[in-house]
């Protein structure tokens, strides 16, 4: 599953399209019951999301949605900056909903580069435009990302978040 979707809609949200049969997860009386852990060392965060999903039985768009990021209901199965960059009022939900700390959450975007290797200034969460005017001026990959298999061997199965670099 990791390289089907990491590769098609690395750095995005997820697909956020609704199957006529609503896809559901265990719950318990105050939501869904989903079993999170840890990420890790370098790991992505949609790297982190793929490995959750198929520990949890649904798509990784079930696992972003029970994260408590905000999905859209529409026809674009991309959000824009997943994986970028988020606000800090995203980074406190992802921390609610899974009990990591923000800053973890954060190291697992690609903004940890930002004012070093990267200058992000101008991706604009939701803006389309301001996405693809920084990925064109600097060396990153939003929406796809290098990586040999041995890498991703030793790794243990988790796509890192500085293979998005370059």
């Amino acid at each position: 599953m990791i390289f089907g979707w990491v590769l098609s809609t690395s750095m995005t949200r997820m697909p956020v399209f609704r199957h006529p049969v609503e896809m559901t997860l265990p719950r318990s009386a105050t939501g869904p019951t989903v079993m999170f852990s840890g990420s890790r060392h370098g790991e992505s965060f949609a790297s982190w999301v793929d490995r959750m999903a198929p520990r949890n039985g649904c798509p990784p768009w079930a696992m972003v949605d029970a994260s408590g990021l905000d999905v859209r209901a529409s026809g674009d199965v991309h959000s824009l900056a997943y994986g970028i960059v988020a606000t800090p009022e995203t980074y406190r939900a992802i921390e609610a909903a899974t009990g990591m700390s923000s800053e973890i959450i954060r190291v697992m975007h690609l903004e940890v580069f930002d004012g070093s290797v990267l200058d992000l200034a101008g991706v604009r969460v939701g803006e389309k435009e301001s996405v693809r005017q920084v990925e064109g001026r600097e060396w990153v990959q939003f929406f796809g990302s290098r990586v040999c298999p041995t890498c991703l061997a030793a790794s243990g199965g988790a796509w890192l978040v500085w293979w998005k670099l370059g």
